[in-house]
């Protein structure tokens, strides 16, 4: 037994590693999980960078679906840097505005800090990264539910922050739909130049969420606009419900970002 240990030891599978950032904007350290590819120290080249919310939830999967795709000699999808981004206070970080929940009516009193969520993302966060790692011009944001909200409150008024976008579930009903309700006008006025986005929904939620086919509006929306260079693909899965579309959505949402590679 203790050989087994010892080999154990030995032999551990290490995807990651934590770092940490004090934010002024927030006023609180931010843990960071970061995900380099295997040939990293071996290369000169540099990298796309995913970043992914609720890191506690997603990074994991993320790594692992990115792998696979970016596996074996047919595979033109490029390896890619990916950063975790670990959770403090969710609802006051991934909600865009202050609002009443539409689950149970309950005032979310630190709900709202998403602008200033993306300030630290903007001025503290991606610049850190961009200086200790060998980054690309490609810059790829993910989130599911509150994160899928704040992932297309960022498309939507803060546009040039990445390149892509993956929305999972996006929790446009957050606050009576005002982010669904400014999106026209928003859509209009923004230069979404080689946007690429990728919205993905869970049809299961249809038969136990009322508010859930809020997200259609979004995809009506997009078919109306003019924006030659904007790609974007919005997909409905029947048989996922809100925790369960994360995976699928992953898998098919990085292949159509990847695409054009």
């Amino acid at each position: 037994m203790g050989n087994l240990q010892a080999e154990e030891n030995d032999s551990l599978l290490v995807i990651g590693a934590k770092n940490r950032l004090f934010s002024k904007i927030l006023e609180e350290e931010r843990v960071l999980w970061i995900h380099l590819p295997a040939a990293y120290h071996d290369t000169n080249e540099r990298y796309p960078v995913i970043y992914v919310f609720d890191a506690e939830l997603n990074f994991t999967s993320t790594v692992g679906v990115q792998t696979a795709l970016n596996r074996g000699r047919r595979s033109h999808m490029p390896e890619a840097i990916i950063v975790g981004i670990e959770n403090t206070d969710r609802t006051r970080d991934l909600t865009p505005t202050p609002a009443i929940s539409e689950k149970g009516q309950a005032t979310l009193e630190n709900s709202g800090g998403g602008e200033r969520f993306a300030a630290f993302l903007e001025k503290e966060l991606l610049p850190m990264i961009d200086s200790r790692f060998r980054t690309s011009d490609r810059r790829i944001l993910i989130g599911h539910s509150f994160g899928g909200l704040t992932a297309i409150n960022i498309f939507l008024k803060h546009t040039r922050l990445f390149s892509d976008y993956l929305a999972i579930d996006p929790s446009l009903w957050w606050d009576d739909s005002k982010l669904l309700k400014e999106a026209s006008e928003l859509l209009q006025q923004t230069k979404l130049n080689n946007i690429r986005l990728f919205i993905a929904s869970a049809g299961m939620e249809k038969n136990v969420n009322p508010t859930h086919e809020k997200v259609l509006s979004l995809p009506d929306m997009l078919r109306t606009v003019e924006q030659p260079t904007l790609r974007w693909h919005y997909r409905r899965f029947d048989e996922e419900n809100h925790g369960s579309v994360v995976l699928p959505a992953l898998f098919y949402g990085l292949r159509f970002l990847y695409q054009d590679n």
